[in-house]
Order: structure tokens, then C-alpha cells, then sequence
């Protein structure tokens, strides 16, 4: 048995909540995607514009999920990037100012140095003078 037609009116604000439900889905959660789906899945043989507007929705707010996804990943990149860039030049300075400090016959104290082997107030070889 076919699916009766709505009317008018009806499809016209099932169709329009069709973009309204995507945009407080995903405000929310990934619902921004289940909303439509299940109302254009429910209610698109019935009137060709929730076929029409189900599927333009549908496709804007698959769109946004991947430029999320795309934009989260690219942060987390570029934020790694921060990071790496951060310990080389970390490592650089330290490093060399180590060397300085050794050349003169004096401790460093390297900053942000984790203590993972006791170092014991410095206890044996190099001492601060």
C-alpha cells in the first residue's frame, strides 16, 4: 500500500524542519546527520519536497561532518607541528647551553627535565664551583 500524500502545507514544514533539525543536531551531537536521515528516510515518498530538501540537507550536513572531521584532524596536526617545532629549538638551546656550562666546568639544570635516573644533588663529576 502507497503512502499517502501530505498536504501542502504540511511537506513544506517537514522540509523546512528537515534543515532546522540538521542545524541543532549539529550544534549537538552527531545528530545533524540522524535527524534529517530519519525524517527524509521516513517521509520522502510522500512529498517530493522533503525528497528534494531531505537530500540537499542531507548532503550540507554530511559536508560539515567531513570538514569537522578534516578541520579536527589539520588541528591536531598542526598542533603537533607547535610542539615538534617547540622541542627541537628546546633541544637546540638546551643542548648548546649544556655544552657551554660543561666547557666552563659547571652544572645545567635543564628546564622541563624530567627526573627519570636520581641525579642526587649533582653526586659525583660535575660540580658547580
Amino acid at each position: 500500500m502507497a503512502a499517502q500524500p501530505l498536504p501542502h502545507s504540511s511537506g513544506r514544514r517537514w522540509a523546512t524542519l528537515l534543515h532546522l533539525f540538521g542545524l541543532v543536531g549539529f550544534l549537538l551531537s552527531p545528530l545533524g546527520v540522524i535527524l534529517p536521515l530519519v525524517i527524509w528516510g521516513t517521509l520522502r515518498g510522500r512529498d517530493a519536497d522533503i525528497d528534494l530538501q531531505g537530500r540537499l540537507a542531507l548532503n550540507f550536513q554530511l559536508s560539515m561532518l567531513l570538514y569537522l572531521i578534516v578541520g579536527g584532524l589539520l588541528l591536531l596536526l598542526v598542533s603537533g607541528l607547535v610542539i615538534i617545532v617547540f622541542v627541537v629549538a628546546a633541544e637546540l638551546y638546551c643542548s648548546i647551553t649544556a655544552a657551554v656550562h660543561a666547557n666552563r666546568g659547571e652544572v645545567y639544570d635543564y628546564p622541563l627535565s624530567l627526573r627519570f635516573i636520581a641525579t642526587e644533588p649533582y653526586g659525583g663529576g660535575l660540580h658547580a664551583a
